[in-house]
């Protein structure tokens, strides 16, 4: 949006009243548009004016639209439609416009509201009717009322980052296994330390340290005793499938030595049957031990890897949740620099300077394609034609930088 001088556009108001050309076209009726109608079956002329659809209500008649035509042809189409009844006999109809729809005002004007409208008014004459656009400088009371409100946001804000500043402290010492404390370039991030409760947001922060803490202790107190337990399982599998490979050894032998006699005829079948018996007995043993060796060494690598995962992404939640409050702090930190400039430039008399300031003008209208935004700062814009039932909305836009110029605002180190 351009700037604009606001003092100049006084005097440019004074040179919207010369006489403008007016349109050869016939004026076309709109709702709220007030005529005198006369017609064959009145004794009196009634005043009556177009209603917000555009119609002219007439007794045994009812709603005539006529919003958009001419002062004839809206005459013709009451005429026709009398005809059209049978009611009346050889219908004439005269009609007068007595005032024009009103032309509203709002926004940042002196004096908003409706205008009378007269032919040949322009954008800068209604606003000029309307006491002026509102630039020359906002009331003191408006002034306070905002300096307030800036010296809220930037109590808040100086909260806000406070409380980035403790939750990084509480992620430092989770990383780093330490007391948490606000070391100084934490506390030199927060721009009012005196007006935050810096001692309430380290014990909160403390708080949910401890709590975690606890909860990984009891965690990892968990994960360490099942560990232990189920390498003393395995430790012991080791030595009772050792004796057992000796028991398998035996077994065999025995089971070696009772075949040979067999074979000579000097064992019976039944001795055979059980040296074989015992033989496998041993040897199904030794596999049931070697399975359940095997289970429990997948349940001990189970525990050590949900461990390992555990550490691992309490370790990854601190570093995002470093990084996170980063930025929240930064983008904290920016809305601070803007706050504590616009509540500068509050308190400069230059507050409403031209070069901060930009008017903008909304035409509406219920015409069809009337609906445009002008910016007054040039005379071409302000001797725009307005028409009855147009509305005008003005709106002064105070800015503190430059778009394509953003205020800088100094490193800050964390």
């Amino acid at each position: 949006m351009a700037r604009v001088r606001i003092r100049t556009i006084a005097l440019t108001f004074l040179a919207l009243l010369s006489p403008v050309s007016v349109s050869a076209d016939p004026y076309r009726l709109i709702a709220g548009d007030r005529l005198e109608v006369r017609h064959s079956a009145l004794a009196q002329a009634r005043s009556m004016k177009l209603d917000a659809d555009g119609e002219l209500r007439l007794e045994e008649i009812g709603g005539i639209h006529i919003s958009g035509m001419t002062l004839d042809e809206a005459e013709r189409a009451i005429s026709d439609t009398m005809d059209k009844t049978g009611l009346f006999v050889d219908p004439r109809v005269s009609l007068i416009l007595e005032d024009y729809a009103p032309v509203v005002v709002v926004g940042d004007v002196g004096a908003p509201g409706a205008l009378t409208y007269f032919p040949g008014m322009t954008v800068g004459a209604a606003l000029a009717m309307s006491g002026g656009v509102q630039g020359g400088g906002l009331s003191q009371t408006v002034l306070q009322q905002q300096r307030i409100q800036l010296s809220e946001e930037l109590r808040l804000i100086n909260l806000e980052i406070a409380g980035h500043a403790a939750r990084l402290a509480r992620y430092q010492a989770e990383l780093n296994g330490t007391e948490l404390t606000l070391s100084s370039d934490l506390l030199a991030a927060i721009p009012r330390p005196s007006d935050a409760p810096i001692d309430a947001l380290l014990a909160n922060e403390k708080a949910i340290l401890t709590n975690a803490r606890a909860n990984t202790e009891e965690l990892l107190g968990h994960w360490n005793r099942e560990i232990t337990t189920l390498d003393e399982q395995l430790r012991l599998f080791d030595q009772r499938m050792a004796v057992q490979q000796e028991v398998v050894a035996t077994t065999q032998g025995l089971l070696e030595k009772a075949r040979s006699l067999q074979e000579r005829g000097l064992q019976t079948s039944t001795t055979m049957s059980n040296a074989e018996q015992r033989a496998a007995t041993a040897r199904a043993t030794e596999l049931e031990l070697e399975s359940t060796k095997i289970s429990t060494a997948r349940i001990l690598s189970e525990a050590r890897r949900d461990k390992a995962r555990y550490l691992a992404n309490q370790e990854r939640d601190a570093l995002e949740g470093v990084q996170a409050t980063l930025l929240q702090m930064e983008s904290a930190s920016l809305r601070l620099d803007r706050a504590t400039a616009r509540l500068a430039l509050l308190s400069q008399s230059s507050v409403m300077s031209t070069e901060n300031a930009a008017l903008r003008i909304s035409l509406h209208s219920l015409r069809p394609d009337r609906h445009i935004t002008i910016e007054a700062g040039a005379q071409k814009d302000l001797l725009l034609p307005v028409l009855p039932g147009d509305t005008l909305t003005v709106t002064i836009e105070m800015t503190v930088w430059p778009e394509d110029a953003p205020p800088t605002k100094p490193d800050r180190q964390f």
